[in-house]
């Protein structure tokens, strides 16, 4: 129906919530002599939303199982016999089942959203469907073709199904780029900002080929990652907050249905969580070989224990000015806590000494540092180890003790997820490359 004045729709449906008089009603007049065509999509994701000429004017999330069941026997009336009819004219009614979420095809995680083709975004081409995380790795190649000047221009996002742009869960994520520039815009939905993220500083050159990589994680406040061709380019920790929720009607669209397609060709666009480590196995990978250490390289979540032994082969190729980071185990931040360092590894500053830390009740940077000097472009095997019952923190080279000592407290109790970064993202890597780093919960 339409308000009172002016020419405004005030569409209702029922639900268990709500009542018979739920809906959602836009904001905007209709032009008077003016054909339009309306849209109230009911969806199983349980939302209410409004199209008019295409274009969603109102949305409403309803909890699971709000919506009122179907019925055998409804009556249709043009107008109903309790109001006035409204001075209009209409046409084409059609009333449909919308069998799966919003009629599109459901996605997998883990695999190609764009099913090995390369693609080059339009404004609102949807892809399909899936249930989202509130953690997640996003990978995807982008090859810029050239800028959109004077406007931001979209590679691709993922919202709630009706949460085109605005409220939470509209971006998680959404990625443009800049007006007039091929700097990446990243966005990821937060429960207190539905725009938090991390943009990288680097302008794409047009015609080459970039592998873009999106990760965020949610300790005690929540972390943004991006990286580009394997670097680390930018982080954000937000201050409060948490990531936005899981969602079981999260679309994807290649790109925003708000904004212009960019000017780029996207490949390889998957989904994924957070890698999930095991204690025993490699945790660079069952095949992988040596690995150079960078800057905010995460490897996944562990599970860690009281008493453990952390071995790994290091490679030292030159010195840093800085501590130079090599292993960090840390349930949320460098050092917040004492599930921060369990254990850390780092090499002195302007040295090949290693800095050994493992928090503890008294101390969230107990250690042991040994005195031993490691040679450059020679490999070692490390082993770090925390022993609840002696209470000691000892560390080995080649197999032979260089360092032990006594916790200054009772050490850090094992904690079910544990981020593990090689190196962190808070240092400087250390100047070499690890291989077959092996976690032993005793």
């Amino acid at each position: 129906g339409f308000y009172p004045a002016p020419p405004r729709l005030h569409l209702r449906t029922a639900t268990s919530v709500g009542g018979a008089n739920d809906g959602c009603d836009p904001s905007i007049n209709l032009q008077l002599n003016k054909k339009v065509k309306v849209e109230m999509i009911v969806s199983p994701g349980a939302s209410i939303s409004v199209k008019i000429q295409g274009k969603e004017v109102c949305y409403k999330r309803l909890p699971v199982h709000a919506l009122h069941p179907a019925e055998k026997s409804v009556m249709v009336y043009a107008a109903d016999p309790w109001y006035a009819p409204a001075k209009a004219e209409i046409s084409k009614l059609v009333y449909s089942r919308v069998k799966q979420v919003d009629g599109a095809k459901p996605l997998v995680v883990g695999k190609d959203f764009l099913q090995g083709k390369v693609t080059k975004p339009a404004q609102g081409a949807e892809l399909g469907h899936f249930t989202s995380l509130n953690e997640y790795v996003v990978s995807f190649d982008v090859n810029p073709s050239g800028v959109i000047n004077g406007a931001w221009s979209s590679l691709f996002n993922i919202a709630e199904l009706g949460r085109k742009d605005g409220p939470p869960l509209s971006r998680i994520p959404g990625v443009w780029f800049y007006p007039s520039s091929t700097r990446l815009h990243w966005r990821t939905s937060l429960d207190t900002d539905y725009n938090a993220g991390c943009d990288p500083s680097d302008v794409l050159s047009a015609g080459r080929n970039y592998s873009v990589k999106l990760v965020t994680m949610q300790g005690r406040t929540p972390r943004m990652m991006a990286f580009l061709d394997g670097d680390m380019k930018c982080i954000v920790e937000s201050a409060r907050g948490n990531l936005a929720t899981a969602s079981k009607a999260a679309h994807v669209y290649a790109g925003h249905p708000n904004y212009q397609g960019a000017n780029a060709e996207i490949s390889r666009l998957t989904y994924n969580p957070l890698p999930a480590l095991q204690a025993d196995n490699n945790l660079l990978g069952p095949k992988a070989g040596e690995v150079r250490l960078k800057k905010g390289n995460f490897l996944g979540v562990i599970s860690t224990s009281t008493s453990y032994k952390l071995s790994f082969e290091l490679t030292l190729f030159g010195r840093v000015s800085s501590w130079g980071s090599v292993l960090h185990f840390s349930a949320d931040s460098n050092i917040a806590s004492e599930h921060d360092r369990i254990p850390g590894i780092w090499t002195f500053p302007g040295d090949t000494r290693l800095h050994f830390r493992s928090a503890t009740s008294g101390n969230y940077n107990d250690g042991c540092d040994p005195t031993m000097k490691l040679e450059l472009n020679k490999k070692y095997r490390i082993q770090v180890s925390a022993d609840a019952l002696s209470n000691t923190l000892s560390v080995k080279i080649n197999h032979k003790q260089v360092c032990s000592s006594k916790a200054s407290g009772l050490l850090a109790k094992g904690h079910s997820k544990v981020f593990v970064w090689a190196a962190d993202p808070w240092y400087e890597p250390a100047n070499g490359q690890i291989a077959q780093v092996y976690y032993r919960k005793f």
